[in-house]
């Protein structure tokens, strides 16, 4: 079924303001005031496309893709009936898995500095890090989503 172009800028709208709730003010991460720096688009325009009370133009959205991301981009597309950039569990898969890797390392490495080895009790701390960090690790080797590894 062909959807209209109202319909789809419509549904956009609906993207645009669904994600900043969840991303954007006090809900979010990202201030207002940031997102309008990095996008060119006045703050004032930036709340109303969260209250959904305008529809953001073609320009709006691709400033937007440029800074919100693949989660934000795929939600787009898709409207489009098209896919792109899979994020690996949201924004952060990449960055998870190198703080459980760094978390892991750090432990090993204190372990280690105490007396040059690691006794029984840090053997168990190191073998948890070592669990949580390797599927966010091979998730990342793999290209897959957390939620298939799980």
């Amino acid at each position: 079924m062909k959807s209209s172009t109202p319909d789809l800028l419509n549904a956009a709208r609906v993207v645009v303001q669904r994600f900043m709730y969840a991303r954007v003010g006090y809900a979010g991460g990202l201030s207002f005031a940031d997102l309008s720096t990095l996008t060119g688009i006045k703050e004032n325009r930036l709340y109303k496309m969260r209250a959904g009370t305008v529809t953001p133009g073609i320009g709006e959205l691709v400033a937007l893709m440029r800074h919100l991301g693949p989660e934000f981009t795929n939600q787009l597309i898709a409207l489009a009936g098209q896919g792109g950039a899979h994020a690996l569990d949201g924004d952060g898969c990449p960055m998870q898995a190198s703080e459980a890797v760094l978390d892991f390392a750090h432990t090993v490495t204190a372990a280690l500095a105490d007396d040059g080895r690691i006794d029984h009790r840090e053997e168990a701390v190191c073998v948890e890090k070592a669990q949580r960090a390797a599927p966010l690790v091979n998730a990342v080797a793999s290209r897959r989503r957390l939620s298939e590894v799980a």
